[in-house]
C-alpha cells in the first residue's frame, strides 16, 4: 500500500508519461511524417521538372545545331554564286560561271517542291597567284574539268530521310539536274528529320539597260522585272516586257535566294526549329539576248 508521501512522488512525474500524452504524440509524429512526404514528393517533381527541362533544352540545341552549320555552310557558298578569276573573263558578259547551264537553279527533288539549288563559282584556293600550271585559266573552264575541280555546288533535301546533303562532286559540269554526282550528308539522319528545305528567288530584280525608256514609248516599269514569291529563276518574266527587237538586249540581274527551313527532333518531334533567311548574292549576272 502506497503512503501518501509516495503518491505525491509520482503525481509529480512529467505528464508526457502518462497514457493520454502518449497518443497526442503519435498524432504529431504521423503528421510530421506525411509533411515529410509532402516536401520529398515536391522536391521530387522539381527535380524530374528541371531534368526533363534540360533534356528538352539539350534536344532543341542539338537540333538547331544540326541545322544551323547547313544553313551557315549554303549562305556562305551562295554568296560566291558567279565569281571568276579576273583572268578567266572575256569581256565584261563574257563570265564562265554565268552561262545559263552554270547559272543559278532551282528544282525539285525527290518528291520535294524548290528543295535543291545548283551553283557555280570560281574555286580560286588552289590558285598560283603569279599564274601558270596547272590553270590557264581557259574561259571554256577546260583547266578546271581536266584537273577534277569541284566548280559546280549545290544543297538538297531528302525527303527519303530528311537530310540536307551537299554536292562533293568534280565531275558534274552544269547546274541542270540534281540528281547526278555524288552527295553527302550534312545533318545527322539518327537525331535530326528535316522537314522542309525550300528555295525561291523571292525579290530578285531584271533590269534592261537596253530599253530605251528616254523617248516616253515606253515606261521604267518596261524595263524593270521582279521575282515574285516561289519563283525558281532569275528574270523569268523578261520576256513578257518590253524589249528591243532586232538588238542585243543586256539584262542585270541582282539577284537573292530566300531560304526556308524546317527541322524537328526524330525521337521527340515536338522539339523543332524554323529558319527564314535571304541571302543576296554578291556578283550580278550581266547577260545578253538578242529578242525578235
Amino acid at each position: 500500500m502506497l503512503t501518501p508521501v509516495q503518491t505525491n512522488r509520482f503525481s509529480r512525474l512529467p505528464r508526457h508519461f502518462s497514457g493520454s500524452s502518449r497518443g497526442f504524440t503519435l498524432v504529431e509524429l504521423m503528421i510530421g511524417i506525411v509533411v515529410g512526404l509532402i516536401v520529398i514528393a515536391g522536391v521530387t517533381a522539381l527535380y524530374i521538372t528541371v531534368i526533363r527541362g534540360s533534356a528538352f533544352v539539350v534536344t532543341e540545341a542539338r537540333v538547331m545545331q544540326d541545322t544551323r552549320i547547313p544553313m551557315d555552310f549554303i549562305a556562305t557558298d551562295l554568296r560566291r554564286a558567279g565569281y571568276s578569276h579576273p583572268s578567266r573573263l572575256a569581256g565584261p558578259m563574257g563570265n564562265p560561271f554565268m552561262e545559263i547551264d552554270r547559272e543559278i537553279a532551282i528544282h525539285d527533288f525527290g518528291g520535294g517542291s524548290r528543295n535543291c539549288i545548283l551553283f557555280s563559282y570560281d574555286p580560286t584556293f588552289r590558285y598560283d597567284p603569279m599564274g601558270g600550271t596547272p590553270y590557264n585559266m581557259n574561259n571554256d573552264l577546260s583547266d578546271l574539268v581536266a584537273e577534277g575541280d569541284q566548280f559546280i555546288f549545290g544543297y538538297r533535301q531528302n525527303p527519303n530521310d530528311g537530310t540536307i546533303q551537299m554536292l562533293v562532286d568534280g565531275s558534274v559540269t552544269n547546274t541542270t539536274s540534281c540528281t547526278t554526282g555524288r552527295w553527302e550528308d550534312l545533318s545527322d539522319p539518327a537525331t535530326t528529320n528535316v522537314t522542309e528545305m525550300t528555295f525561291s528567288s523571292e525579290d530578285s530584280s531584271c533590269l534592261n539597260t537596253t530599253l530605251d525608256i528616254s523617248s516616253g514609248a515606253n515606261a521604267p516599269i518596261d524595263a524593270f522585272d521582279q521575282a515574285g514569291a516561289g519563283a525558281t529563276a532569275f528574270c523569268e518574266d523578261y520576256y513578257s516586257k518590253e524589249v528591243e527587237s532586232g538588238e542585243s538586249n543586256i539584262y542585270i540581274e541582282s539577284r537573292q535566294i530566300r531560304l526556308l527551313l524546317a527541322a524537328n527532333d526524330r525521337r521527340n518531334s515536338g522539339t523543332s526549329v524554323n529558319f527564314d533567311e535571304t541571302i543576296r548574292v554578291r556578283n550580278n549576272r550581266i547577260f545578253a539576248r538578242i529578242e525578235p
